[in-house]
């Protein structure tokens, strides 16, 4: 598959056709098998590329807009994984972060562009992070959110603002 797509045992199963139950389960090495940390330090890497990249070519432009985007379907691929127990993975708090800071550098990185959606983005993913009922948003979680919705460009200051606002408040009252 090509880099942003999240190859593994799994995926190159379901491509061949061959079914998980029909293979001998000692046909791959178990400390070979990736796990949540393995997943956590890809996710990771995406979102310092869109953070260390410089703004002086297009090609990196693009690279920073497709780095969030990349680190989001290996979160996806986390969370599709986390329904087969027998994988051994599941997100964690530290997955959504990371892909949560992707997004986010996105608004600082390209800076002056009117259409970024850099806090929409960040607000889906801890959105879901929410919703996830094994972990919880912490402190540094609710942090990006207030400084990422303070940050954000593109002309909608005073949402900005109550979203950010908003984030306070219920960081406060937990």
């Amino acid at each position: 598959e090509d880099l942003s797509g999240v190859s593994d045992h799994y995926s190159s199963m379901r491509l061949s056709g061959t079914m998980i139950a029909q293979l001998p389960t000692d046909l791959r090495n178990a400390s070979l098998r990736p796990t949540s940390h393995h997943y956590d330090s890809v996710i990771s890497a995406f979102a310092n590329a869109t953070t260390s990249i410089t703004s002086s070519a297009h090609e990196n432009d693009n690279a920073k807009k497709n780095a969030p985007f990349i680190a989001q379907r290996w979160l996806q691929r986390m969370e599709t994984l986390a329904f087969d127990p027998h994988s051994g993975v599941r997100p964690t708090v530290d997955s959504y972060f990371h892909v949560m800071e992707a997004c986010a550098a996105t608004a600082t990185a390209i800076p002056n562009d009117k259409q970024c959606k850099a806090a929409s983005l960040t607000q889906s993913i801890f959105d879901k992070l929410s919703a996830n009922t094994n972990i919880y948003p912490t402190a540094r979680e609710y942090r990006l959110m207030i400084r990422t919705w303070c940050e954000s460009p593109g002309g909608r200051q005073k949402e900005a603002a109550y979203k950010a606002m908003g984030f306070w408040m219920i960081m406060a009252r937990e």
